[in-house]
């Protein structure tokens, strides 16, 4: 249940590993229907309760690249100190990776951790007699395998960080081969390398990360923002709430991506087209970025929609929403646009053109920026 809560393909993690444990039992002359039975209802009860209490599906679709590169990121996050990649896929990491070949810190904190573990995982495989390593080694590739074919037949992208959860089946079958190693001045070694990997600079500890809600909440409380305003969120309504519990009306920027919205900004040709590209590189998406007038349909839209006779504060998110019209404008003509998430190209345009909206029908009372958030403050009267 805790799993299925944190991330939704969890279901796929827990079923591979209840598929192959049954494999395994059934292999050793184990297996017990009536266990079976019992235990698929045991999984499958609080896969049905998460179904009525959670009430959207979380995954990754228009807001991460891939390439296959990720495969080499992937090992590099899973068996060194040096995470990289961590908020989106990195594009081309081969080519990151030869670029530096000659850096003995590559070598060191990236090349040899991850080459000792891949050969404790052999050295495991090869003396393993119950074959449990075997299993286990397969439901993470096995999890792995099925992301990377979504991604590839589906609009859903697999990103880096949430391939972590079949990481302990990697370590555990790791863990079995690094203790055959006799030679303790290597495993003594490899101990060092990673302590240093993670107090140096570059390290884990140090990566920086975007400032969250509770950056945004201190700066609105010490800006003297009330709550009674009415808000437009980037993400969720409710993300604030518990730093700052907003009073009056919640909205969010996605409602600006529903199919109705988009009718305003897009026609049908367009949102058929962007819906069904997965490369996003065409001229539908070209058109939107780079368009200067707002449509009529749009401006309306916006202002029945979020404004009324209370004040209105939008909350930029420039983590997810960071690209200037000018911005969107060279990335729609270059040959690059397919290495830019969807979303935030998108998040980007729509912020952009709200805040023109409300300049143009308001006043606006204060801009406020702090690291990666903007605030806006409309008196609406």
């Amino acid at each position: 249940m805790i799993l299925i809560s944190a991330y939704t393909s969890q279901i796929l993690l827990v079923t591979l590993l209840f598929a192959f444990a049954c494999i395994y039992l059934k292999r050793k002359n184990l297996f017990n229907i009536k266990e079976a039975v019992i235990y698929s209802i045991s999984f499958l009860l609080p896969l049905t309760a998460s179904l009525f209490f959670k009430n959207y599906i979380s995954g990754n679709f228009d807001a991460v690249v891939y390439d296959n590169s990720f495969i080499l990121l992937a090992i590099q996050n899973w068996f060194s100190p040096m995470l990289n990649g961590l908020q989106n896929n990195i594009l081309n990491y081969h080519i990151y990776l030869l670029s530096h070949i000659l850096k003995i810190q590559l070598w060191l904190f990236v090349i040899f951790p991850c080459s000792l573990i891949v050969y404790g995982i052999i050295l495991n495989l090869k003396s393993d007699k119950t074959r449990i390593s075997l299993y286990l080694l397969f439901t993470a590739l096995c999890y792995i395998g099925l992301h990377i074919i979504f991604t590839y037949l589906t609009s859903y992208n697999v990103l880096v960080r949430y391939t972590l959860p079949v990481l302990p089946l990697l370590l555990i079958t790791a863990a079995g081969g690094l203790a055959q190693i006799k030679n303790k001045t290597v495993i003594a070694l490899f101990i060092i390398i990673n302590i240093l990997g993670i107090i140096s600079l570059t390290g884990a500890p140090h990566i920086k990360r975007p400032d969250g809600y509770k950056t945004l909440a201190d700066t609105l409380t010490k800006s003297g923002v009330s709550q009674n305003y009415n808000f437009i969120m980037p993400i969720r309504a409710n993300l604030l709430d518990k730093y700052f519990y907003i009073k009056g009306q919640r909205y969010s920027i996605y409602q600006l991506t529903t199919s109705e919205a988009q009718k305003t900004y897009l026609n049908e040709n367009e949102i058929k087209s962007i819906n069904q590209n997965k490369s996003y590189k065409n001229q539908y998406i070209k058109r939107f970025l780079i368009q200067n007038n707002i449509s009529k349909e749009f401006e309306n839209y916006v202002l029945n929609m979020f404004s009324n006779k209370n004040s209105i504060v939008i909350l930029k998110d420039n983590s997810i929403a960071m690209f200037s019209d000018e911005q969107l404008k060279l990335i729609a003509q270059s040959q690059n646009l397919d290495k830019y998430p969807y979303q935030f190209l998108r998040l980007s345009k729509l912020y952009n053109n709200i805040i023109k909206v409300f300049n143009k029908n308001y006043k606006l009372k204060q801009k406020i920026i702090n690291k990666n958030w903007e605030i806006y403050i409309f008196e609406i009267q």
